[in-house]
């Protein structure tokens, strides 16, 4: 009995952390009074983002892949949200 108090101890403490660090990922009404946003300088091969960064607060450049070039190398490092996305010429021109 002592174990399985301490095992479901254990467990609603890692739930509580792991909710804490997803609430920190959550875009506030005034996130981006903290962020200081680097120039973006964009490649050949891509396009500037105005506000397409993470929650909107800075410049994006993301990468125009051709169809059937590999996109998981670029995935992590310029990732836009989807409503950015859907908001942005590049998205009207893919369709």
């Amino acid at each position: 009995m002592k174990s399985a108090i301490i095992g479901l101890f254990v467990l609603v403490a890692i739930a509580l952390t792991f909710e804490e660090s997803e609430a920190r990922l959550v875009c506030t009404r005034r996130i981006c009074d903290t962020v200081r946003c680097a120039k973006q300088k964009c490649t050949a091969k891509q396009v500037l983002v105005k506000k397409g960064g993470f929650c909107g607060c800075c410049d994006l450049c993301v990468t125009i892949l051709k169809e059937g070039e590999n996109c998981a190398d670029i995935f992590w490092r310029n990732s836009i949200n989807s409503e950015m996305w859907r908001r942005t010429s590049v998205y009207q021109r893919s369709l």
